[in-house]
């Protein structure tokens, strides 16, 4: 009868036959039903109240008799209530419909108890499965934490603690603990007992063994399952009389759990009181209270895509386009709601607000531009993959003509041939690991150089702390750096070769070109304003561009010279210039020459890379200061992993995950672009379920998103620690879109890998290098300014001292 069961009731190939009883019948069935309930009673109250025993009894048993009889007996569709308790209990012993019946309850009690798990679980499955679809068998491989979630559930509330007892056929001995003879002999007629539940909560094995922690299960205790083959966790046994139907129990579990928790919003009666865990006893160990629960569908979106799913409306002229803010003027659109003027608060807090009241998929008007304003990860996802194509190209705008030499600048270009060669030599090329690793040394010299500069002022000042004002430092470094990786040219500091009106002047033109750039232009919102050029925008990005273009197309007759001068022999290690100079043979563009294409990709990478990479190094700098503990566990983890007596290296980095986390919590709170920049529609397509007309702006609210509550637990507060535990896995190359500081998909910054590594080797220095403070020890203003890089609004001011001997310093 074990062969049987095992080879043939119940071995995979036939549980993979009967898959649509439990999958496309009965679990669909059972959350319809919830569904139905919630319509009919949605007039009178918001939620369904549902008794989950009852609920999950109905789900297990039908599914169950229905694998094995091929009947429904319980809720809808039943024509007949099985008549004798026979049948129960043989459903019960065969499907063991009671245990599943109790783990799903217990199950769902412990996640109410925990608002954090049930968070990450739900966001889990919005970001592998979607809103758009339902759960299948298929999708429960790519949820390892809601499986983390069963196993922890069978480890403390397993369906048999005691098991069935088992008797000795004959003499046989077990080995004893701590007795010196070294077993316990066991004669024949004996019973023996497994007592699962109390190795399963076994202190020496289980760290907190009494607390519901489905992490253990992620990191040194993932390689766990419940297959018999690690007996410390045995929830259906082990060897011959191991409980055969656990594949079923398996696939049952984590499929009826990852569906409810996908359908519904869950609440208890009174969410100030935690759920009663008392059990009572029992072959299962069931609850002693019944666990009733409200369940509502998450939104009016999942609401829609529900009644889509289970009663199939498909009819695409029925889908309306996002919700429109209340309050559009004639003409001008919402531009007054926006406050556009540089005197408020950043625009991303702004859309924000404005999400908060109206949903995360909001319609606003750019004077005659409809815009859709994206604050979801979910919606974001959307953006990036599904429609990843459709909106990969660019509104155009003025900043574009006028500052990017007519969009040649690939930020700004439109989508097409040119920007997809400009995009693949720039990832290809110019940002490539191989490129980035041949020109870590400029990374590294010029955090050298700069250091060097710090720790003279703070000789000269009679080793006295030196005040130095961020933009100082950050500034002139993060500039010399990404300058130094373009053209090979060194502006600020030490060491300067360049004339250093030249360097003014550059600096002031990059410096003009982001004030253009993020004051609205008149003529982006109502084209027909253009030609009157209104406050004389136009004219001074020309006047701007003239000076820019003066000065990068000097470097680019520099860089020939030296080339011909070189007779065909280059330097090991070459600047970007010298890169697309090598490269640019390879390519063809139709709408615009070499020199062209050559002079805008360089503007582009110095103009983002620089005043990004300075913004978060000061953002960094002043949450650490107002998180002191923070800052010595970074410092302390420094003087641990690389220790006073050399400098950090690019490849310490890796073992340095505290100042990782610092660098992601940086980005998650203040990304440099919090909006990205607009994208545009370039043919019809649909995001949450509703229609964007093709010509639609996109915004994805970056700033909003990793600021999300469902998300982030105290998402306003500075916590690098939360990258360290279930969020370990999270990064920011725009694959988590709970997390996309640098953007996502074809329009994603190509540049994110060389900001990472300025970022994290600049921070790591001045952290190993200095101590930090500000002047009588003030906390730091964090108030922002508006802005595309939103900067801090105060100068932050800061106090150093070096902590590593001078030679560390000055060789």
């Amino acid at each position: 009868m074990q062969k049987i069961a095992s080879l043939q009731l119940l071995s995979t190939r036939q549980l993979d036959l009967l898959k649509h009883a439990r999958a496309t019948e009965e679990v669909d069935l059972s959350i319809k039903g919830l569904y139905r309930r919630w319509m009919e009673k949605k007039k009178v109250i918001p939620a369904v109240k549902v008794e989950m025993k009852e609920w999950f009894g109905d789900f297990t048993f039908n599914n169950v008799v229905m694998s094995v009889e091929g009947k429904r007996y319980l809720q809808e569709n039943s024509s007949n209530w099985v008549p004798t308790w026979m049948k129960i209990i043989w459903a019960m012993i065969i499907g063991r419909t009671d245990t599943t019946n109790a783990t799903l309850t217990w199950a769902l009690a412990l996640l109410l108890n925990n608002r954090g798990a049930l968070r990450k679980a739900r966001d889990e499955l919005d970001g592998q499965v979607g809103k758009d679809k339902k759960v299948t068998k298929s999708d429960i491989k790519n949820l390892p934490y809601l499986c983390t979630i069963v196993k922890e559930t069978l480890q403390l509330y397993l369906p048999a603690p005691l098991a069935a007892p088992h008797e000795a056929m004959e003499d046989c001995c077990i080995d004893g603990h701590r007795i010196p003879a070294g077993t316990y002999r066991i004669p024949a007629g004996k019973r023996v007992m497994i007592n699962i539940w109390k190795i399963q909560i076994d202190p020496r094995i289980w760290s907190d063994p009494l607390k519901f922690s489905p992490e253990r299960f992620l990191s040194k205790s993932s390689e766990i399952d419940v297959r018999r083959q690690h007996f410390e966790l045995i929830p259906f046994g082990s060897g011959r009389r191991m409980c055969p139907g656990l594949n079923l129990g398996l696939q049952m579990l984590p499929l009826a759990l990852a569906r409810l928790i996908h359908g519904f919003d869950r609440e208890t009666p009174s969410d100030d009181e935690p759920v009663d865990l008392t059990q009572t006893p029992g072959l299962t160990m069931p609850k002693a209270t019944p666990l009733e629960v409200f369940l509502t569908p998450p939104s009016l979106m999942a609401s829609m895509f529900f009644f889509k799913s289970w009663f199939g409306v498909r009819n695409p002229e029925a889908v309306s386009t996002p919700p429109e803010v209340p309050g559009r003027w004639p003409l001008i659109g919402h531009l007054p709601k926006l406050k556009l003027s540089g005197t408020h608060q950043p625009l991303a807090r702004t859309l924000g607000d404005l999400a908060e009241k109206h949903g995360p998929l909001i319609t606003i008007w750019v004077g005659v531009h409809r815009t859709v304003v994206v604050s979801s990860s979910e919606m974001a996802k959307e953006c990036f993959t599904t429609n990843d194509r459709v909106l990969a190209s660019r509104p155009l705008m003025a900043p574009g003509r006028y500052l990017g030499y007519n969009y040649a600048i690939f930020a700004f270009s439109p989508f097409g041939p040119f920007w997809r060669e400009m995009r693949k030599i720039a990832t290809l090329e110019l940002l490539s690991a191989r490129q980035l690793e041949l020109l870590k040394h400029v990374r590294a010299t010029e955090v050298d150089l700069s250091l060097k500069y710090l720790y003279n002022q703070w000789l000269d000042n009679k080793k006295v702390p030196i005040k130095v004002e961020r933009k100082e430092w950050f500034g002139d470094l993060t500039f010399n750096n990404v300058v130094m990786s373009v053209v090979g040219k060194r502006y600020f500091g030490t060491n300067t070769e360049e004339d250093e009106s030249e360097a003014k002047k550059f600096s002031q033109a990059i410096r003009d070109l982001f004030i253009q750039s993020e004051n609205p232009i008149p003529s982006d919102a109502i084209p027909a304003l253009e030609r009157f050029d209104i406050g004389g925008r136009i004219r001074a990005m020309k006047k701007t561009f003239k000076e820019l273009d003066s000065l990068i197309s000097s470097w680019l007759k520099e860089h020939r010279l030296r080339r011909l001068s070189a007779h065909g022999k280059h330097d090991q290690h070459q600047d970007f210039l010298d890169v697309m100079l090598t490269t640019m043979d390879k390519y063809h563009f139709a709408d615009y020459d070499a020199d062209t294409a050559i002079k805008a990709t360089c503007l582009t990478i110095i103009a983002a890379g620089a005043d990004t990479s300075f913004v978060t190094l000061t953002w960094a700098l002043s949450l650490l200061l107002n998180n002191r503990r923070e800052l010595m566990k970074a410092q302390d983890e420094l003087d641990a992993q690389v220790g006073k007596d050399r400098k950090v290296m690019e490849s310490d980095i890796k073992n340095l995950p505290y100042l990782s986390a610092i660098v992601k919590e940086t980005l998650r709170l203040y990304p440099a672009g919090p909006l990205g920049l607009p994208h545009e529609a370039m043919e019809d397509c649909y995001i949450g379920g509703y229609k964007i007309p093709a010509g639609t702006r996109v915004m994805v609210n970056i700033w909003k998103i990793q600021r999300d509550p469902r998300i982030w637990p105290d998402p306003h507060k500075f916590l690098p620690e939360r990258f360290l535990a279930a969020n370990s896995e999270i990064d920011v190359r725009g694959q988590h879109f709970e997390l996309i500081p640098f953007g996502s998909g074809r329009r994603m910054c190509p540049g994110f890998n060389f900001a990472l590594q300025i970022l994290h080797l600049t921070l790591a220095r001045l952290l190993h290098g200095f101590d930090v403070a500000t002047p009588f020890d003030e906390p730091v203003d964090l108030k922002e300014a508006p802005g595309l890089t939103v900067p801090k609004a105060t100068p932050l001011e800061v106090l150093l001292s070096p902590r590593l001997s001078a030679d560390l310093y000055l060789k």
